[in-house]
């Protein structure tokens, strides 16, 4: 059963909050559909953020074509590859018809009531915003319109809307489509040219389109830092993955930052906290066992016996994970009090994104650094010192690049949040990728999984969490920065030994990072 309701002009915002504090968050995402006909036949392309799939539609009634008969043994809808998104237009146009019915990008918010029953609400189509209910008795109305019959949509779009070529004369891919594509990172190359820095030179970071629905769902915009109030009702339970090298004089202040978040003792005692001991002289766990019984959770802690590096940490730690979502956070960073929250309701929300927040750097003896302090919950910094906010930068010194001149950059604010930092652009010393520091940052499960993990390529110290956000961007993920949380950084010297040895392997990472760029995104 499928029901289509148009929304009352003006009323979509309010439409969202009511459904989300009744279905719960939705799934935001992007769509496009590219729509071709020919007799009785409808040929659908359709893209979901950076996936694209094609299926057939025949009446069981319609003789079967050679084409339908190649669809159907490929038992359609199936999933194209990326690299061969393009050839198979070409396909299409020279098999089935030269014009289509090419949509415009729409923002598509999904809940999941039950396993069957579902609500979206489509937001910029060319009928208005709309919502698609599925198997649904009864939804909240107060904001709906007129109800539509799947009649009634289809002759608006033939009233409304008009075929136009795929490919131009001079064999141009449609504009709209390519648009899309540069958003979401479909490059739109035959196989061949996929090596994650190409792909970085084709992918936008403007999430502008998600700003709506956050700021329907939250009450709040990206970056806003008092919001209409805590989140962590729609808060659900999360992995938390803790490296942890010599870190016992930090480890407990970390782990009490977590105790004391804006969250319930049920949604805590519900957090998944996994302490990777990286080989420590002294072990992790006798430290932690001195205050478990304070805290709401019990964290899980796994043992190298020789210290393996951060990449194979942070994997140990996401292979016995137990959630959807997971946030990396280093064992000296303490949490605001409102992170988990925060990061949760994002990830649920925008799975094809990752989330980073940004630090304050302070020593053992401030306010913030006192376990009394921490207990009671520590608010959001008043300012970051965050290099990734603004940072200068002095000619000669090396960073992704090597720094011509004296060159002082407020990054967050001349990039609009990142937003104009795509299609490889750099500012200075950064590019998108370089906002991606591990030290703390969350993301779905399901963009770890895509991307692969953290590197082994990457040895000793530095780049790999910044060729992990490569990868990830590369693969259609937007870099969203969260300054509605932030975290403490406790400063002290290098767990591992001398400054000097890091610089060293940061020098021989950049080396790796810049050939790992030129590998293929599989």
């Amino acid at each position: 059963m499928k029901r289509i309701f148009k929304v009352k002009e003006g009323y979509t915002d309010q439409l969202l909050r009511v459904y989300a504090d009744s279905f719960g968050l939705p799934r935001v995402a992007s769509n496009l559909a590219i729509y071709f006909y020919k007799d009785v036949r409808t040929y659908a392309i359709t893209f979901e953020n950076a996936t694209c799939t094609f299926s057939v539609s025949v009446p069981r009634s319609a003789e079967r074509s050679t084409v339908d008969q190649f669809f159907l043994e490929e038992r359609t809808p199936f999933v194209l590859d990326q690299g061969n998104i393009k050839s198979f237009l070409k396909f299409i146009t020279e098999m089935v018809a030269e014009e289509a019915f090419v949509g415009q990008e729409v923002t598509r918010a999904h809940f999941q009531l039950d396993r069957d029953a579902t609500i979206d609400v489509f937001i910029g189509t060319p009928l208005g915003d709309i919502v698609v209910a599925r198997q649904v008795d009864a939804i909240p109305d107060q904001y709906l319109g007129a109800e539509l019959s799947t009649d009634d949509v289809q002759d608006f779009y033939e009233a409304n809307t008009r075929r136009e070529r795929v490919f131009n004369t001079v064999g141009s891919l449609h504009e709209r489509i390519v648009a899309y594509g540069n958003l979401h990172g479909i490059p739109f190359k035959e196989q061949g040219g996929r090596t994650v820095k190409n792909l970085l030179e084709v992918k936008s970071n403007d999430y502008s389109s998600y700003e709506r629905v956050y700021r329907a769902v939250t009450g709040r915009t990206f970056g806003e830092r008092t919001g209409a109030g805590s989140l962590s009702s729609f808060f659900e339970p999360c992995s938390i993955v803790i490296p942890a090298y010599n870190s016992n004089d930090t480890i407990q202040q970390v782990l009490f930052a977590i105790e004391s978040q804006d969250l319930s003792q049920e949604q805590k005692r519900d957090l998944d906290v996994i302490i990777v001991d990286d080989g420590s002289s002294m072990r992790i766990a006798d430290c932690v066992n001195d205050i478990t019984a304070d805290l709401s959770f019990t964290p899980r802690i796994v043992r190298n016996e020789s210290n393996q590096g951060l990449v194979a940490a942070r994997n140990l730690g996401v292979s016995l994970s137990r959630r959807t979502q997971i946030i990396f956070i280093d064992s000296d960073i303490l949490l605001s009090e409102n992170y988990l929250a925060e990061h949760s309701v994002c990830a649920q929300m925008f799975p094809q994104s990752i989330f980073v927040s940004m630090k304050r750097n302070i020593d053992k003896e401030n306010d913030a650094a006192d376990v009394q302090n921490i207990k009671k919950g520590l608010p959001i910094p008043e300012r970051y010192n965050d290099k990734r906010v603004a940072r200068m930068f002095s000619a000669g010194s090396v960073w992704h690049d090597r720094i011509t001149q004296d060159t002082f950059v407020e990054v967050l604010s001349e990039t609009r949040a990142y937003k104009d930092l795509g299609y490889g652009r750099k500012i200075a010393g950064y590019d998108l990728p370089a906002v991606v520091v591990g030290h703390n940052m969350s993301m779905s499960r399901e963009v770890y999984d895509r991307v692969g993990g953290f590197s082994d390529f990457f040895k000793g110290y530095g780049m790999e969490d910044v060729y992990f956000g490569a990868r990830a961007i590369a693969c259609g993920c937007f870099v969203i920065p969260l300054l509605e949380a932030g975290v403490y950084h406790i400063d002290h010297p290098p767990r591992s030994g001398k400054s000097e040895a890091q610089e060293q392997q940061l020098n021989e990472n950049l080396s790796r990072y810049h050939q790992a760029l030129e590998h293929t995104l599989s």
